[in-house]
């Protein structure tokens, strides 16, 4: 079988045989801002090309981002069986990887905080409840999209200390009018504003960014975990980049919300390995 995990960065991919496993890594895909002829231009001259239609990947386990209704999922479905000519494809979203991948079959409260964000309520086989992420543009509080936005508004607004914005522009050496075009006709906006995430991890101790970190970590909460009115144990596991780079502020967000951190898995591949497996 093949399982695949990934989300608009990166996408993990592992085909698991008889005689053990195979990994490969590839750029991110995402419904949402590919089609899927740019998709499967993407993959097809890849290594993933020489499994297509071999017996091991005749079961293909999608999990990604943007897999949000039948529509985008069908979509997916389309484009492994077109690439690998497999006999099932099931495509589900990140969220219920990152649930399957980190909670097993143990119901809980699960978290993404990557590139984008997203939340929601497992029962140990699906996700039950959702408050939609909405994506970067009008969600996402928390990822590493959202926190780009929120530093890079502040820098281009002279909202930074000089120090600050002196060491931003000394470390990407870009100015407003490039940062506007990549964010407002580049491709993937919501890449192009996690990658400024580095800056915000080597200045955490800066009174500004910190707060800028806790603020946006306090948004996640307010409106993404608060919504669901958990009762009784207020127990919370994340997966992603940005939850594991920033999980001792994350931690102490998550406290004044009544809610104990669980833990933190950066990539649910291999538990998703052991869930279907099983």
């Amino acid at each position: 079988m093949l399982i695949a995990e990934g989300g608009s960065t990166k996408l993990d991919i592992v085909i698991v045989g008889s005689d053990g496993e195979l990994r490969m890594k590839f750029p991110g895909i995402n419904p949402y801002y590919q089609t899927a002829d740019e998709m499967y231009d993407l993959l097809k001259d890849t290594e993933l090309a020489k499994f297509s239609g071999r017996d091991d990947v005749k079961d293909v386990f999608y999990y990604g981002a943007g897999v949000a209704n039948q529509a985008k999922r069908d979509v997916i479905i389309s484009l492994f069986k077109r690439l690998l000519k497999s006999e099932r494809v099931c495509a589900e979203s990140d969220l219920l990887a990152a649930a399957r991948g980190s909670l097993g079959h143990n119901s809980g409260v699960i978290a993404i905080l990557g590139t984008g964000a997203n939340s929601g309520l497992y029962d140990g086989e699906y996700v039950v409840r959702n408050v939609s992420s909405l994506g970067f543009m009008l969600g996402d509080e928390g990822s590493g999209a959202y926190l780009g936005k929120r530093l890079v508004a502040d820098v281009l607004k002279g909202l930074l200390s000089s120090k600050m914005t002196d060491a931003f522009f000394d470390m990407f050496k870009t100015s407003q009018e490039e940062i506007m075009d990549r964010v407002y006709h580049g491709d993937f906006p919501n890449r192009y504003l996690a990658s400024f995430v580095p800056f915000l991890a080597s200045n955490r101790e800066d009174a500004q960014i910190g707060k800028l970190i806790r603020d946006a970590f306090d948004e996640f909460f307010k409106r993404n975990i608060e919504p669901y009115q958990i009762q009784g144990d207020k127990t919370i596991m994340f997966v992603g980049g940005v939850a594991e780079e920033f999980s001792e502020m994350l931690a102490e967000v998550a406290a004044r919300y009544g809610f104990k951190m669980l833990g933190v898995c950066k990539s649910p591949l291999q538990g998703l390995i052991e869930y279907h497996k099983a």
